[in-house]
């Protein structure tokens, strides 16, 4: 298994920036996907090319994985070069969104009324599945593999004996468990 982290932090605390900042440093042989266009931003506004690599905007964890797929078939970026890097820049709205439609298929079935969107309880069981394998997938590669997710606190305890116990990835229960290396990044007064 190749060495894969996963960078969690809040908005601004430099978890793309450090990705694909990565990549640049490897002479772009890297691939990037971009869940937010936040790694277009730096790739246009500071130039940061792929000569050898590429940048993916993968709204859909379908387009990721296909990638992922893809990768896993032949490990090299579209110039012929071997793949160094694999950037997945957040994987926080993937899951976010399979978790919206979890919470749509609950409200609608609450109300008893007829399903009438694309998903139903079959389906969604197919996109569990399918959020399984890319990650199972990704931990298959032979190239190192860079996660970013926002960060959220963890709680334990009621009312007066509430206390924070910790910082979590957003998005997958214990997808921090899965990688070699965590990385908290936190932006204080403006330095990281």
């Amino acid at each position: 298994m190749s060495f894969n982290a996963l960078l969690i932090g809040g908005s601004g605390t430099g978890k793309s920036w450090a990705g694909v900042n990565l990549i640049h440093q490897l002479g772009g042989h890297g691939i990037v996907l971009d869940s937010e266009r936040s790694c277009r931003l730096y790739h246009e506004r500071f130039k940061f090319q792929y000569p050898g690599g590429t940048l993916n905007h993968c709204p859909s964890i379908m387009e990721a994985h296909s990638v992922v797929k893809d990768l896993l078939a032949d490990p090299t970026c579209p110039s012929g070069d071997p793949c160094r890097l694999l950037l997945c820049d957040s994987i926080t709205p993937w899951y976010n969104n399979l978790q919206d439609q979890i919470e749509e298929f609950k409200h609608h079935k609450k109300r008893k009324q007829q399903f009438e969107s694309a998903l139903d309880q079959d389906a969604w069981g197919t996109v569990k599945r399918l959020h399984r394998r890319f990650t199972a997938d990704l931990r298959r590669l032979d190239i190192p593999v860079i996660c970013t997710a926002r960060a959220k606190e963890e709680w334990e305890g009621v009312g007066d004996q509430r206390r924070r116990v910790g910082t979590i990835a957003e998005g997958q229960k214990g997808i921090e468990h899965e990688v070699a290396l965590v990385i908290l990044m936190s932006a204080r007064g403006g330095t990281f």
